[in-house]
């Protein structure tokens, strides 16, 4: 309860920066004979910018505060950016994964279809028997047959 009190605290205090930063903006602007007053204010808006920036890391860091989150940048010491891989799971416990795996039932062997089935109803037992004899009266033997045979 400390921590979120103290955020709101700084919260408040940026706002009183950015309205000051924006006020010297303007009287700066307002008076023209100064020197440099291009610069200043430059300067001026590059302040805001940080004090904007900085605001929006208090919000978050707040915001992680009022979780509980146990995995903030304040209590690693590490930034967020070095923290993406972690799993910040804001106090509580999830179950993830199932240690070990639970075991499913899987086939010894490949199941197959025979997708042609419907669609060939004979063999044509003539035909076969036509080429094969033609094969064998080429008297061609050996290892390569299948390739002089052509």
């Amino acid at each position: 309860a400390d921590a979120v009190a103290k955020y709101s605290e700084a919260l408040a205090l940026f706002e009183q920066a950015l309205f000051l930063a924006s006020e010297a903006a303007e009287e700066i602007a307002a008076c023209q004979e100064m020197e440099m007053a291009d610069e200043l204010i430059e300067t001026m808006a590059d302040l805001r910018k940080e004090i904007n920036a900085v605001q929006v890391r208090t919000q978050a860091a707040s915001f992680l505060a009022s979780r509980g989150s146990q995995a903030s940048s304040a209590t690693s010491g590490l930034t967020l950016l070095r923290r993406l891989d972690d799993f910040d799971s804001g106090g509580k416990t999830y179950r993830i994964a199932d240690v070990p795996p639970a075991l499913e039932a899987t086939p010894c062997k490949p199941a197959f279809f025979d997708i042609a089935n419907n669609y060939v109803n004979e063999f044509p037992i003539d035909e076969l028997e036509f080429h094969c004899n033609a094969f064998k009266a080429k008297g061609s033997r050996g290892f390569m047959r299948w390739f002089r045979s052509s």
